[in-house]
C-alpha cells in the first residue's frame, strides 16, 4: 500500500492504518527503538506507544514524508519523549523533500541530539524579567470539601495570551505565550470582558487573526507549567491545554466550569507527576474526591489523574469516556463495587496498569475500555459475561483472564494481538466475532466436546492473522480431543 493510501486510512479513522504501518515500517520502527532502549521488550512497547501517537496525530499533522514522520515519532517515544519540542518537529517536517532515506536519518538525528527547546513567540527572545510567582497549590489527597480554595489573582499571571470571542461579549485564553511561571492563574477578565473559555489555537480558525504574535504560534503548551488554577469565570476548558504541558502536576477548576475538557492524554506526554485534581466546592455540576472529578447528577467520574483513588462510598457509578485514557504512569486502580458502567476507552493506553479486576456489579463495559494497556498481565472479569469490541486489543502482555469460562459472547477484535493469552472458554459461549483472536498464537481450552465447540456461532475471520505476522495452526482443546482451527488471512478489505 502506498504512503498516500496509509495517510488516507488515518484520516478516515480506519484501524487498518495501524496494520499497514506495521506491515510496511514495522521492522524499521523496531530497529529505531532498539537503538534507544536496552531490551527488545521495551523497544516493542515504544513501538506500541508510537502507534498510539500516530493514531491521534498523523491525520491532523498531514506529514509530507510519512517515513520521516514515523521515524521521528518512534524516536521520541523511545528516547526523547520529554525533551523534544513538537513544534520544532512540525517545522522540520514541512521542509522535507526528495529521497526519504536521508530525511529519516536526519529526523532521528534532529530528534535525538537537539537540546530541549520549546517553541515560543518571537517576542520572547529577550530575557523574561517578570518576577516568579512563588504561590503553589499544596499537594493533598483529601477531598475538596476539606481544602481551602486557592487565592485567585484577579488579573491572572502575566504573559498569557487571550482574545475577544466572536460575539464580543466574552474573552478566551488561547495560549501560554512567553509565560515561564510554574504556577499559572487564568485571568477572570480580559479587556473588560469575562474570560469564559480556554481554547487552544489549534482548535480555532486562525485565518482571521491579525495579531502577528498569535499567528506565529505553532505550539501552545508550556514546559514550565506545574500548577494550573482556573478562574471562576471560565466555563469551558479544552483538554488539549493540559495534555500539551508535559510537567503538569495539579489542576484546580473554578466554580463555573461546566466542561472540564476531553482527550487530555495524547500519547506523547507522560504526565508522570500529574497527581492532583480539584474543583471549587461552589461548583454546581462537579465535585472532587480522591483526585477525581465527579459529575454530581450522574455519579460519573469524568476525569482522573495519576494520583486518583476512586471513592468507595457509593458516589461513583460510572467511569466516563476517556476518564483515564493515556495516563501511562497510572500503575494501579481499584474499581469499587458501586461502579456499574465503564464507558468507551475509559482506560485506553494506560500502559502502566499490570492488573485489572472488574466490579462484580458491572452492567456495561464500553468498547476499547482497556485497549493498548500493554502492561496488563492479568484481568479478572468477576462474573461479567459479554466482551465488547476491542476491549483488550493490543494488550500484548495479557496472559491470564479469570472468569473467561463464563463468557457468553466475545466481540470483534476483543483479544486482537494478545499473543501471550491463555484462555479457557465454557459451554455458556454462544458467539465469537470477527478478528476476536487476531494474531493470538496460543491454544484455546474449551470445557466441552468438539461437537459443542463446532456448534458455537463464529464469524468467518474470528481466528485470523495479518500478513505482518506468521500464520500458525491454532488448536482448540476440547474434553474429547482437539479441533484444528486453521487461521484465515485477513480479507483484502482488511489487509490489502
Amino acid at each position: 500500500m502506498t504512503d498516500k493510501s496509509i495517510i488516507k486510512l488515518f484520516a478516515e479513522r480506519d484501524e487498518d492504518a495501524l496494520r499497514e504501518v506495521m506491515k510496511k515500517y514495522g521492522d524499521f520502527c523496531l530497529e529505531i527503538a532498539k537503538d534507544n532502549v536496552p531490551t527488545t521488550e521495551e523497544a516493542e512497547e515504544c513501538v506500541n506507544e508510537a502507534l498510539i501517537g500516530l493514531w491521534h496525530h498523523l491525520a491532523e499533522d498531514k506529514p509530507r514524508n510519512l517515513p520521516t514522520y514515523i521515524a521521528a515519532t518512534v524516536s521520541r517515544c523511545a528516547g526523547c519523549k520529554e525533551s523534544v519540542d513538537p513544534a520544532l518537529y512540525k517545522k522540520y517536517i514541512k521542509k522535507q523533500k526528495g529521497n526519504p532515506l536521508p530525511a529519516i536519518a536526519a529526523a532521528v538525528l534532529v530528534l535525538c541530539l537537539i537540546p530541549a527547546v520549546w517553541f515560543l513567540p518571537k517576542n520572547t527572545q529577550t530575557e523574561d524579567t517578570t518576577p516568579a510567582d512563588t504561590t503553589s497549590i499544596p499537594e493533598t489527597t483529601e477531598v475538596i470539601e476539606e481544602t481551602t480554595a486557592p487565592q485567585l489573582e484577579s488579573d491572572g499571571t502575566q504573559g498569557l495570551l487571550y482574545e475577544v470571542a466572536e460575539d464580543g461579549k466574552s474573552a478566551r485564553f488561547i495560549g501560554f505565550g512567553d509565560c515561564k511561571e510554574e504556577t499559572v492563574y487564568i485571568a477572570s477578565s480580559y479587556g473588560g470582558l469575562p474570560v469564559t473559555e480556554m481554547l487552544l489555537g489549534e482548535l480555532r480558525d486562525l485565518s482571521q487573526t491579525e495579531d502577528p504574535q498569535i499567528k506565529s504560534l505553532t505550539d501552545y503548551g508550556s514546559p514550565y507549567l506545574k500548577h494550573l488554577v482556573i478562574s471562576d469565570t471560565v466555563e469551558v476548558v479544552a483538554g488539549e491545554i493540559i495534555s500539551s504541558c508535559a510537567n503538569i502536576e495539579s489542576v484546580y477548576y473554578g466554580k463555573n466550569v461546566r466542561d472540564p475538557g476531553i482527550g487530555w492524554y495524547t500519547g506523547y506526554k507522560t504526565h508522570k507527576n500529574f497527581t492532583s485534581l480539584e474543583v471549587s466546592p461552589e461548583n454546581a455540576i462537579y465535585y472532587s474526591s480522591g483526585n477525581c472529578i465527579i459529575e454530581k447528577a450522574t455519579k460519573t467520574l469524568v476525569r482522573g489523574c495519576g494520583g486518583s483513588v476512586i471513592p468507595d462510598d457509593g458516589s461513583v457509578e460510572v467511569i466516563g469516556k476517556h476518564a483515564f485514557a493515556y495516563l501511562r504512569t497510572l500503575a494501579s486502580i481499584d474499581l469499587p463495587e458501586s461502579v456499574k458502567v465503564i464507558e468507551e476507552s475509559a482506560f485506553e493506553g494506560c500502559m502502566g496498569l499490570a492488573k485489572i479486576v472488574l466490579p462484580s456489579n458491572l452492567q456495561s463495559l464500553g468498547e476499547s475500555a482497556f485497549t493498548h494497556c500493554t502492561g496488563i498481565k492479568s484481568a479478572d472479569l468477576n462474573g461479567f459475561t459479554v466482551l465488547p469490541k476491542a476491549v483488550f486489543q493490543r494488550c500484548g502482555r495479557l496472559e491470564e483472564l479469570k472468569g473467561s469460562e463464563n463468557l457468553t459472547e466475545i466481540g470483534e477484535e476483543a483479544f486482537d494481538s494478545c499473543s501471550k493469552l491463555n484462555i479457557t472458554l465454557g459451554l455458556s459461549l454462544k458467539k465469537i466475532g470477527n478478528y476476536a483472536f487476531l494474531d493470538c498464537g496460543n491454544s484455546i481450552h474449551f470445557n466441552g466436546t468438539k461437537e459443542e465447540w463446532n456448534a458455537i456461532e463464529k464469524e468467518h475471520y474470528w481466528c485470523s492473522y495479518s500478513r505482518a505476522s506468521s500464520s500458525t495452526m491454532r488448536l482448540v482443546i476440547c474434553t474429547n480431543g482437539g479441533v484444528k482451527s486453521n487461521p484465515q488471512p485477513l480479507p483484502p478489505s482488511k489487509n490489502s
